[in-house]
């Protein structure tokens, strides 16, 4: 089984994200869009391996390790976070929900969304938006029901 390549995820100019194949376990996004704090962390973690190396790793790239992930989750951008254990983080207004689909959402697309304590019905919206500077637990997107590009 092949694992899926890490991808930048950070939005893009036309709000879709960002495709781009990450060429480094340090990475936490691509050059177009890595804030000084990504090149720092990237450096910080660079910096470990190397260390991790000289005291006898023999070469080998290090393997993903939860404190590692950990820390590249952590990285925000304007103080928003745009991914949740690997699941995309999408918002419908004002409320955010996580999506695991084989492709990512983009703005306009129509999906499902789960009910909550109050209303316990499903509804359909809009996504309108990347990220979240919600801490707490987020839901996740019940299904897509339709691409934005099929309906231009």
């Amino acid at each position: 089984m092949n694992a899926e390549p890490s991808r930048c995820g950070r939005p893009t100019a036309q709000g879709r994200p960002c495709r781009q194949v990450l060429s480094s376990p340090w990475l936490a996004a691509c050059g177009t869009h890595a804030t000084e704090d990504d090149r720092a962390l990237e450096a910080l973690l660079r910096a470990e391996w190397q260390a991790g190396f000289e005291a006898g790793g023999g070469g080998r790239p290090p393997a993903p390790c939860a404190e590692c992930a950990a820390r590249k989750a952590a990285v925000v951008v304007d103080g928003l976070r745009f991914t949740e254990n690997g699941k995309q983080i999408v918002r419908f207004g004002k409320y955010s929900y996580t999506w695991d689909g084989p492709e990512p959402l983009a703005l306009g697309d129509r999906c499902l969304l789960p009910g909550n304590w109050l209303f316990k019905e499903t509804s359909e919206a809009e996504v309108t938006g990347f990220g979240t500077d919600y801490d707490g637990a987020l839901s996740r997107v019940v299904r897509l029901i339709e691409r934005a590009d099929a309906l231009t």
